[in-house]
């Protein structure tokens, strides 16, 4: 029995789940799971067939903000004496945006959430095999996606014909060090994002096998374009080549809705190759103004398709969260305005808008230019780039700029490895 008890008129018990504080369902052994789940099931249908309840919970208190007396995971079978929870409960409530199904199973994030916040509806048949059920609660961690970012992989074929160590002995089987760790982090789930100098093919027949190479890899790719990618060519060519195992983003941006362990939230991305910029002891105004220009036009045109997009999507939400409610439902409809307030909108999932560029958005004075004015007037959250090979540059990137956080990814500055950028 629970000593304290939070509600009048119930029958609480607690499920203490591990022998330690520190123990987590989430970390135990399929076959511990299923035995603790199967314990729980049971006891929840045998006091479900006392005659003295209305309805019976049965629901778990995970970490310390779930306002627990105790620090062991645990979980809480509660007998009500006068009250059936089902009253308040709709076959709406139980649907949304699909996550995962299979034979057993099906998990989706509700559109209807009961009480105001994210909430994971578990659906699972009464005969399914618990330990079936449990072993599938890991959907919940590989369902969370990642995101990475990497750039100036600089490949050139296998073996390579322009080996990369020529560098530097700090080089040496760059690409076989990078794929280690990403095959090691990402799932086919993650976002990754590759900001240019992918390869030094001439021609996009003579980049197709890095390109493939990279399309092997796990995780959803996004590519812009580099200053030494000159086997970039049209839109078309490219998908015609990769299909959608890569999609090349240059002057283009897109949003989409991504589950992390804080939540759902809307991540818009998109970018282009950028320039040299003014005051640049390299940039020469009489050819490479023109230049500069253009790049800010197509940095603009990808950032105002990321607000198109994620307004697509807040209103593509909208619709499907405006389900019909029945004449029942409409009696727990809210009736003043501090009631409404309180309804979950689209308005509490978080968007974070990242810039992809290839080349740093400054000069090597890290002074304001016009893709950091864009940047700016745009609200970026976060600005990835590459490009930059020297340990002086290294050391002069700032962590932000204004508002905006700067994430420099080129593959020798993470000592060929991907940065998890969320």
């Amino acid at each position: 029995m629970n000593k304290y008890p939070v509600l009048d008129k119930t029958w609480p018990t607690v499920i203490i789940e591990t022998e330690t504080d520190e123990g987590e369902f989430s970390t135990l052994p399929a076959d511990e799971a299923a035995r603790i789940l199967q314990f729980g099931l049971d006891k929840w249908r045998e006091t479900r067939e006392r005659k003295e309840f209305k309805s019976v919970l049965f629901f778990k208190n995970h970490g310390y903000m779930s306002g627990g007396s105790i620090r062991h995971p645990h979980s809480q079978i509660i007998g009500l004496e006068d009250y059936d929870y089902h009253e308040d409960i709709t076959a709406q409530n139980m649907e949304g945006w699909l996550l995962h199904e299979d034979q057993d199973l099906r998990i989706t994030l509700s559109t209807q959430p009961i009480i105001g916040f994210f909430e994971y509806n578990i659906r699972f048949k009464p005969d399914a095999p618990v330990r079936s059920v449990a072993l599938n609660f890991d959907i919940f961690e590989r369902m969370f996606m990642k995101v990475f970012a990497i750039g100036d992989l600089h490949l050139s074929g296998n073996p390579p014909t322009k080996p990369m160590d020529i560098f530097g002995p700090h080089w040496d089987n760059h690409w076989s060090r990078i794929k280690e760790d990403w095959m090691a982090r990402v799932t086919d789930e993650d976002i990754v994002f590759l900001v240019g100098d992918m390869s030094w093919a001439l021609r996009l027949d003579e980049a197709a096998c890095d390109l493939q190479e990279i399309a092997s890899m796990p995780g959803k790719k996004y590519m812009i374009r580099g200053n030494h990618d000159y086997w970039w060519a049209s839109a078309n060519k490219m998908r015609n080549l990769m299909g959608d195992a890569i999609t090349f983003l240059q002057g283009h941006g897109t949003a989409q809705l991504i589950q992390t362990k804080e939540g759902p939230r809307i991540i818009a991305f998109g970018g282009t190759r950028a320039y040299l910029c003014p005051g640049d002891s390299h940039f020469t105004p009489e050819t490479d103004q023109s230049i500069y220009d253009r790049e800010l036009m197509r940095t603009e045109a990808a950032l105002q398709e990321m607000d198109k997009a994620v307004d697509a999507l807040l209103e593509s939400y909208k619709t499907e969260t405006n389900v019909d409610t029945t004449d029942s439902d409409k009696n727990n409809l809210p009736t003043t305005d501090s009631d409404k307030n309180d309804l979950p909108t689209i308005d509490n999932i978080p968007v974070t808008k990242v810039l992809l560029l290839h080349y740093p958005p400054f000069n090597e004075s890290n002074t304001p230019s016009g893709f950091t004015d864009l940047m700016e007037t745009y609200n970026v959250d976060t600005c990835i780039f590459g490009h930059l090979h020297d340990q002086i540059s290294f050391k002069r990137i700032p962590k932000e700029f204004g508002s905006t956080k700067l994430e420099l990814v080129s593959a020798d500055y993470l000592d060929f490895k991907l940065k998890e950028i969320m």
